[in-house]
């Protein structure tokens, strides 16, 4: 594979940790996934997760842990991963401690994931296939806040990708893929004697109802208690802001009570105005 200029764009992929791949249908978006894993990651050490088969994906993730060091080293290719990723909630179930466990998610998709994962785009944009010459361009952009910055890489002599993934593989749910990284991330956090169930930052600002036998569970009775108080400093908040409107329809009542009252002593300013 013969990738120009593409080093920026591979290594601000490792370092954001996470990628989008947007594109029209059959022009190159998995194939670019496959092509940068191949490329960059392979020979680095990772390991290739993905709900699509290709001569690289590790067959059984289950059987795929945390090393000694705490990391996992994987490459996760999420194929057409828009279509199943599209609430925050999930995403940020995804990236809890990518660079703390060494992985990266790629998602090459028509569909666009949830926002907070389209940070980093890249895209093709020209292909002269049809020309005859083997020969793709691409485009890369990242969005941080006020942050930007972007680029483009070419790929030469593509075919040689043909073979090692299928095209017309559906792939399957990624289901089996995200059930195994939240269970890696729990593990990885229990590691440093913290545990997940003790985590109610998520039931701060909703309000969590109770689940059938849930009264007398401490964890249940705790994040009622988290979103009792959230409710009770919201209605001060608004009990504040309706003194102070009060107050300051009170302050016009009297303004317009002096006003009339000029008007009273002196008619013909009035009929000035």
């Amino acid at each position: 594979m013969t990738f120009t200029n593409h080093q920026v764009a591979f290594a601000t992929v490792h370092g954001y940790r996470m990628v989008w791949i947007p594109g029209a249908f059959g022009n190159g978006k998995t194939m670019l996934a496959m092509g940068m894993y191949a490329q960059y990651f392979l020979p680095r050490g990772y390991k290739l997760v993905s709900n699509t088969q290709s001569i690289w994906t590790e067959q059984d993730v289950n059987s795929l842990s945390l090393d000694e060091n705490g990391h996992l080293k994987v490459f996760i290719l999420i194929d057409e991963g828009g279509q199943y990723f599209e609430d925050g909630d999930d995403i940020r179930d995804l990236l809890r401690n990518p660079r703390k466990m060494d992985y990266v998610l790629c998602f090459p998709s028509f569909h666009p994931p949830h926002r907070s994962a389209q940070i980093f785009q890249i895209q093709p944009t020209w292909s002269y296939r049809s020309a005859g010459i083997p020969y793709i361009h691409f485009d890369w952009y990242v969005k941080v806040g006020q942050y930007k910055a972007k680029g483009a890489f070419g790929w030469w002599w593509f075919q040689e990708m043909y073979g090692t993934y299928s095209s017309q593989n559906p792939g399957q749910s990624p289901g089996t893929i995200r059930k195994w990284l939240s269970t890696q991330n729990k593990l990885f956090r229990e590691r440093f004697g913290y545990d997940d169930d003790d985590d109610v930052l998520d039931g701060t600002e909703r309000a969590v109802l109770p689940l059938a036998g849930g009264f007398g569970n401490p964890l249940v009775e705790n994040k009622i208690e988290v979103s009792a108080q959230s409710a009770y400093s919201i209605a001060e908040r608004a009990l504040r802001a309706n003194r102070d409107l009060e107050d300051n329809l009170s302050l016009a009542e009297e303004a317009a009570d002096e006003y009339q009252t000029l008007l009273a002593r002196n008619p013909k300013r009035g009929q000035r105005r």
